[in-house]
């Protein structure tokens, strides 16, 4: 059984629930239309023309992540197999193949410089 409320906690209990009502009716004046309503007249996103530019293989499990050094010139790529690749984006080649301690590659980044990589791993 909860304890007897006294009167301070009455008066406050009452003055919660009136500030609580013209909150609400606050919220009522400002808000002139619904989300429905404001969107109604927004036109459809047009679907994206995507193909397949160039495919790079060289993993053997998943991609979790994929980073672009600043000029572009090169990308990092990080997998579940626990290797980082470094490829050269204009030929496809790879340049560099980095074996990890640990399989679970999570993020992978190119620094500002472009001459380090950093990991994630879980």
């Amino acid at each position: 059984m909860p304890p007897k409320a006294d009167a301070e906690t009455l008066e406050l209990r009452k003055e919660l629930e009136d500030l609580y009502g013209k909150l609400k009716e606050s919220h009522k004046q400002v808000a002139d239309v619904t989300f429905e309503s404001a969107c109604s007249g927004v036109s459809d996103v047009p679907k994206p023309k995507l193909s397949t530019k160039r495919l790079m293989k060289g993993h053997i499990n998943k991609v979790n992540s994929v980073h672009y050094s600043g000029d572009s010139k090169h990308c990092v790529t990080g997998s579940l197999d626990g290797k980082l690749i470094i490829w050269d984006t204009f030929s496809g080649n790879k340049v560099q193949v980095i074996p990890l301690r640990s399989a679970w590659v999570m993020s992978v980044a190119y620094a500002p410089s472009g001459n380090y990589v950093g990991t994630k791993t879980s």
